[in-house]
C-alpha cells in the first residue's frame, strides 16, 4: 500500500501517512513560484549592484552581462564575469534556501512520515532500491545527455550553470544545486504535484509533473530553432520521468527521489571540472 506501512511489526501496527493540508501546499507552491521566478532575480541584481561597487565596475555592463554573457567571455572581461557568476550563484543559493526553509516548516509531517516509512517499512527494500535507482538514474541521464549532445548544444540553463561554476560562483552554486534544489524540486514536483494528480490518473501525473519540471529549466533557452529547443528539453523531461518513476515505485517516499536527484547533480557538478 502506498499510503500505509507497518510501524511496529511485532504489534502489527499500521501507520498511515498524514495527509498534506491544502493551505500548506498552496503556501509552498506560491513561495516557490514567487521566489524562483521573481524574488531570486531581485536578490541577484541586489548582490550584483553591491559587488559592482566593491569591484568599481560599471553596473550597466554588469546588468547587460545577464542578457549576453557570451560577449564578456569573448572579450575576456574577468571582473564582469566574476560579478555575474558570484551574483547568480548567491542568488540561486539564497532563493532555494528560502523555499527550502518554508517547505521544511510547512511540510514537516511529510519529512517525518516518509522518514518513518524509510526506516520501518520494508527497510531492506530501501537499502537496495535507493542506491540502485540513483545509479540507474545517473547512468541513463548521462547517456541521454551524451546522445543529445551529439546533435544539439547544451541548453542555456546548463551553459549558465557551467559559467557560474567556472568564474567565481562555484561554492554557492554547488550548495544550491546539490543540497537545496533537489529537496525543493522533489517536494514541489513529486510530493505535491505528482501525488495530487496521481489520485485521479497516474499517466496525467507523469505527463504534467514531467512538463512542469522541464519547463523552468528551459525558460532562458531561446526558441529560434524549435527542433533544437525540443532536443534540449529531452534531458530535463527524461530526468523528470525517471525521478517520478523512482518516487512512484518507492511508495511515494520523498527521500528516494531526493537521493537520486542529489547524486545526479553532484556528479554533474564534478564533471564540469573534469
Amino acid at each position: 500500500m502506498k499510503d500505509k506501512f507497518i510501524l511496529n511489526k511485532e504489534e502489527n501496527e499500521i501507520f498511515v501517512k498524514r495527509p498534506i493540508k491544502k493551505e500548506r501546499i498552496i503556501v509552498v507552491a506560491a513561495v516557490y513560484v514567487a521566489v524562483m521566478f521573481f524574488i531570486a532575480s531581485f536578490i541577484t541584481m541586489g548582490i550584483a549592484l553591491v559587488l559592482s561597487l566593491l569591484y568599481n565596475a560599471d553596473f550597466t555592463e554588469v546588468f547587460y552581462s545577464f542578457q549576453s554573457i557570451e560577449e564578456f567571455i569573448d572579450n575576456g572581461n574577468i571582473t564582469i564575469l566574476k560579478i555575474n557568476s558570484i551574483s547568480q550563484g548567491l542568488g540561486n543559493m539564497i532563493g532555494y534556501l528560502l523555499v527550502f526553509i518554508i517547505a521544511i516548516i510547512a511540510l514537516k509531517n511529510v519529512f517525518v512520515d516518509d522518514f518513518k516509512q524509510l526506516i520501518n517499512d520494508k527497510k531492506s527494500f530501501y537499502k537496495w532500491f535507493i542506491p540502485v535507482s540513483a545509479i540507474l538514474f545517473i547512468g541513463l541521464t548521462l547517456l541521454i545527455d551524451f546522445l543529445i549532445g551529439l546533435i544539439a548544444p547544451s541548453s542555456s540553463n546548463q551553459q549558465t550553470i557551467e559559467i557560474i561554476m567556472l568564474y567565481g560562483g562555484k561554492i554557492p552554486m554547488i550548495i544550491a544545486v546539490v543540497l537545496f534544489a533537489p529537496v525543493v524540486e522533489e517536494i514541489v514536483y513529486r510530493k505535491i504535484l505528482f501525488t495530487a494528480l496521481k489520485s485521479h490518473k497516474k499517466y496525467v501525473a507523469y505527463i504534467v509533473s514531467i512538463f512542469c519540471f522541464a519547463l523552468p529549466h528551459m525558460i532562458s533557452t531561446p526558441m529560434d530553432n524549435v527542433g533544437i529547443f525540443i532536443l534540449q528539453c529531452i534531458p530535463y523531461a527524461f530526468s523528470g520521468f525517471l525521478l517520478a518513476l523512482i518516487y512512484d515505485y518507492s511508495g511515494e517516499n520523498i527521500y528516494a527521489s531526493i537521493a537520486a536527484h542529489m547524486l545526479n547533480n553532484l556528479l554533474a557538478c564534478i564533471l564540469i571540472f573534469v
